[in-house]
């Protein structure tokens, strides 16, 4: 700040020539200085008096104006230092014309804010030529209300030398003078990161207000004291109340439920807290089921300054989640009455192809060879029927995952070999060679016996019905399974010599010359139903489900199961499993070597249909001595019976599950084992009963072998000669 400061030399110089009128130039010589009587002049204490008062008004000028430099010095380099652009504008006003300012002086701020020069900015004496065009009439109007003495606040744009926008907000301050404003002193701030941020909280509070309120949740705000202070419209909606009565409401001593409470609590104490249930309103008559979770706003001391919750209503879900379960449970109702209603199927059909199939095979050892052919015929159409049941049985329960699979350590090749034989004369029946070749040593895996069965018996059984002339092989190697991804090469070893590595694998391929598959087909081939030759013009029998039912079991299996075929030519299906790597000593389940027929046994048969019991009767009286019943009751009171001297209990029993008047093998069996002599007895289950899973259901159930119907002679006598050998 530019102050004036007289020279006080020159002031001294005027007030001595003041005091001091003789030394003006006159023609009159001076006074003589008065003197005392001897003629010496005497000192004049007024003038020496007058000289002091004025050598310390000199030295407290000087002091001042030392002063009013070092104030100006400081004052400019905290302008300099500061931020802010401080300026200084002369006012002047013309008449009739509006007031005219000029910039006297300005800190090195405001050039840098414009990107000029500072000799720039002070030769042009302002930078209204610098404000943003649309933002000119804002500093003329800034500038009036200056000029008519009011002190101004004014936010506006400056334009850089750069085209680049910074905003500043100009702090005016008028000074006045004689006549009115003769100064303006201000200073500029730039808030252009505050502008923005500004702009920034706006559209987020813009946002945020379209989110409160049109969210489809129910928001709230409360204050620490628990206090609603602001809700949405939704909120209102669920609660079934009004605004004005939610607004102040205190959840924690105006709700009446006590774990929405504690919700809000645990909120306020530890950060969040949740809540679900049926909340009726306490300020409306109505109960809503809601989900709710709130949370804490807190300061950065961690002090609670209130927090938000979030409301939703789920009576849509609890209604989707009833309309599930209540679904869930009719599919389990449809489940169990599908499998009743296949267990019972499978029953009824079961019983009579008993007596068919077991009169036919019968028939077809007694009678001559000329008439052996009908009950043949009979043997095979019953045996065809109990084929197509098993696998829609199969299917269905593979399907809805009820397929039971009891997995045991089996000699593939020895299997393979053992069922080779058993389908022999089919193959002979059609004049076709029937091969297997085998490694010599055990080709080990874990699996299912029955699936396994059921799988060559498809393959194999496929094999011979579509070939007419030529052969059908079956060959089994063992072999190495591809790598998995990232599996190391290392550990491998040929199988060829000693034991299978990691990665080996059991092979079993069925090649035949058979019609083979066309290649439009073998897309197809496992589907469920599908056959090449379909409509009334099929060339072959069957019900197309075998090898759907194949490729599911192999599936479960953990195996593979490929196909190549050329049509007219032959087709060749390769299954794959995983090898047994290490047995640990383990072996498969020895086959017992069987004294099939030895006679001089005694037996109980526990059977209510007539027909199987004049069958059973039939095939075991040439071999044991049978006693059969129909009923529980019945045969509680055979094994009862007081023997003769010498004569022991029953040997074995044969008991069928479904009995006579409602009763069942199940709650017989506990009652045989109780009586004297019966704990130890052999007792096989002879039933209808043979779904997936029956047979060891019923071995669990505590008898000691079990046999489905229908059945044969020998797969009769066997099972007994197993089961006494066993007891042996």
């Amino acid at each position: 700040m530019d102050t004036h400061v007289p020279n006080p030399d020159s002031r001294a110089t005027e007030r001595t020539g003041a005091a001091n009128p003789a030394s003006e130039s006159t023609d009159e010589p001076p006074d003589e200085p008065p003197g005392d009587a001897s003629g010496q002049p005497q000192p004049n204490h007024e003038d020496d008096a007058e000289r002091v008062r004025l050598r310390e008004e000199i030295e407290h000028l000087r002091e001042e104006n030392e002063s009013l430099r070092d104030a100006a010095t400081r004052y400019r380099s905290l302008v300099d230092l500061t931020t802010d652009a401080a300026y200084d504008l002369t006012v002047s006003a013309a008449d009739g014309n509006a007031p005219h300012f000029a910039l006297t002086w300005a800190s090195g701020s405001l050039s840098g804010l414009i990107g000029i020069s500072h000799g720039r900015l002070m030769a042009g004496q302002d930078w209204i030529e610098h404000v943003h065009p649309a933002d000119r009439s804002l500093l003329h109007r800034h500038r009036e209300h200056l000029a008519a003495g009011s002190r101004m606040v004014t936010e506006y744009r400056i334009r850089t030398s750069s085209a680049r926008d910074r905003w500043v907000c100009d702090y005016s301050q008028p000074i006045h003078g004689s006549g009115g404003v003769r100064r303006v002193h201000g200073a500029l701030r730039e808030i252009t990161h505050a502008r923005h941020y500004d702009r920034a909280m706006r559209a987020n509070r813009i946002k945020y207000k379209h989110i409160f309120n049109q969210s489809p949740l129910g928001i709230l705000h409360f204050d620490a004291e628990s206090c609603i202070t602001q809700c949405n419209d939704n909120l209102v909606r669920i609660v079934g109340s009004s605004r004005n009565d939610l607004i102040g409401l205190n959840m924690i001593d105006d709700l009446e439920d006590q774990a929405l409470i504690r919700a809000v609590i645990d909120a306020l104490e530890h950060g969040s807290g949740t809540y679900e249930g049926d909340y009726a309103s306490v300020t409306a008559d109505k109960v809503t089921p809601v989900r709710v979770l709130f949370n804490s706003i807190r300061s950065e001391a961690g002090d609670v300054l209130g927090g938000v919750g979030i409301v939703e209503d789920i009576t849509e879900r609890r209604r989707n989640e009833q309309e599930l379960i209540r679904a869930r449970d009719e599919a389990e109702t449809m489940n169990r009455l599908k499998s009743a209603f296949l267990a019972n199927m499978s029953h009824e059909i079961r019983t009579p192809l008993t007596a068919i199939i077991g009169f036919a095979d019968i028939l077809t050892d007694e009678l001559p060879s000329s008439h052996r052919r009908i009950p043949q015929l009979i043997e095979q159409s019953g045996k065809r029927l109990l084929d197509t049941l098993n696998s829609v049985l199969d299917l269905s329960m593979l399907e809805s995952g009820e397929m039971e699979l009891n997995r045991t350590l089996i000699d593939v090749a020895q299997h393979v070999e053992d069922h080779v034989d058993l389908m022999h004369p089919l193959a002979d029946n059609k004049g076709l060679d029937l091969n297997v070749d085998r490694p010599g040593r055990p080709c080990y895996a874990r699996l299912d016996e029955g699936a396994l069965d059921r799988i060559l018996s498809n393959l194999i059984g496929n094999a011979i019905k579509f070939t007419d002339d030529g052969e059908v092989s079956v060959t089994v190697r063992q072999v190495l399974l591809p790598r998995a991804a990232g599996e190391p090469e290392h550990g491998d070893r040929p199988c060829e010599t000693g034991m299978p590595g990691p990665r080996a694998g059991v092979e079993i391929r069925v090649r035949d010359t058979g019609v083979g598959i066309s290649e439009e087909f073998l897309p197809h081939l496992f589907d469920v139903f599908k056959q090449e030759s379909a409509g009334l013009k099929r060339t072959h029998e069957g019900s197309g489900l075998g090898l759907a039912i194949s490729k599911q079991l192999v599936d479960e299996l953990d195996g593979t199961i490929e196909v190549s075929s050329q049509k007219n030519e032959g087709s060749t299906f390769v299954i794959t499993f995983p090898a047994v790597h290490d047995t640990d000593g383990e072996q498969p389940a020895p086959r017992p070597e069987l004294q099939r027929h030895h006679p001089g046994c005694r037996i109980l048969v526990v059977e209510d249909t007539p027909e199987t019991q004049v069958l059973v009767e039939r095939i075991l009286e040439p071999y044991h001595d049978v006693d059969i019943v129909a009923s529980s009751e019945d045969a509680i009171d055979a094994a009862r019976q007081t023997r003769p001297v010498g004569e022991t209990p029953y040997d074995l029993i044969l008991m069928d599950i479904h009995l006579e008047g409602g009763g069942s093998g199940l709650d017989l069996l506990p009652e045989v084992r109780s009586l004297p002599n019966y704990a130890g007895t052999p007792i096989v289950a002879l039933t209808a009963f043979a779904l997936s899973g029956d047979r060891q259901r019923f071995l669990e159930a505590g008898f000691d072998a079990y046999l489905g119907k229908p059945f044969t002679a020998d797969q009769l006598l066997d099972v007994i000669d197993q089961a006494l050998a066993a007891n042996e």
